[in-house]
Formats: structure tokens, C-alpha cells, sequence
């Protein structure tokens, strides 16, 4: 919780601030998200690790329960969300943070395990 009121703080402070979290913490801070991020109408831009994340599949089909529920938990909650996975995907990162700020409102950006190269 306390990253989310930190990257609040930042924002009224005119500085950016981009928070670093697993899947878990992320579920951990619903509350402060749904207050701070959505209501309050935050660009608090969020990498969300996708811990155990099985690179052929789509985070909504993993195994991982935690996983699976990361992007139907921000469609409702209305937090736009890119799935990172491969290296092309590292682009739509700054477009989506300069978004956030622009529009004052929250971003996720899923983080997730590449394929191996065999």
C-alpha cells in the first residue's frame, strides 16, 4: 500500500514515479489502487511481475491462479493493461506511462517471462 500513496505524493510533487511490484503485492494493494489510483483519478503507473507466468500462454489461461486473474481485476477496475513479454514489447512502455500522466489515471504494465530460445 505504501508505494501507492508514495507515487501520489510524487505526482502532486510534480515527479514521476513508476512502482516495481509482483502479482502479489499488487493483489495485496486492491484498496489503495481502487482509492488513490481509480477514484482519485492517479497516474500511478504500475510493472506488475507475473510471477510464474508460462510464456506460451496468455496470462488469463496460466496455472497460477494469481496470474490468471491480474487483467479481468484491472478491465474492471477500467486500469489499462500491456501484457511486456517479449523484447518488441519494451516499446509500448514509455507511451503507456506518458499516457497515464496525460490523462491522470493509473496503468499496469504486466510483466512476463519470455520464451526460451532453444
Amino acid at each position: 500500500d505504501e508505494c501507492i500513496g508514495i507515487a501520489s505524493g510524487r505526482h502532486y510533487s510534480n515527479k514521476r514515479a513508476l512502482i516495481l511490484i509482483q502479482y502479489t503485492g499488487f493483489l495485496d494493494s486492491l484498496n489503495a489502487i481502487r482509492a488513490v489510483a481509480v477514484e482519485y483519478k492517479q497516474p500511478i503507473c504500475m510493472m506488475i511481475g507475473l510471477l510464474g507466468h508460462e510464456p506460451e500462454r496468455p496470462p488469463t489461461q496460466s496455472g497460477r491462479y494469481g496470474v490468471r486473474i491480474i487483467e479481468p481485476i484491472c478491465d474492471a477496475m477500467g486500469i489499462p493493461h500491456h501484457l511486456i513479454s517479449q523484447d518488441s514489447d519494451v516499446a509500448k512502455i514509455k507511451p503507456a506511462i506518458d499516457k497515464a500522466y496525460a490523462d491522470s489515471f493509473p496503468v499496469a504494465m504486466l510483466i512476463g517471462r519470455r520464451p526460451e530460445v532453444s
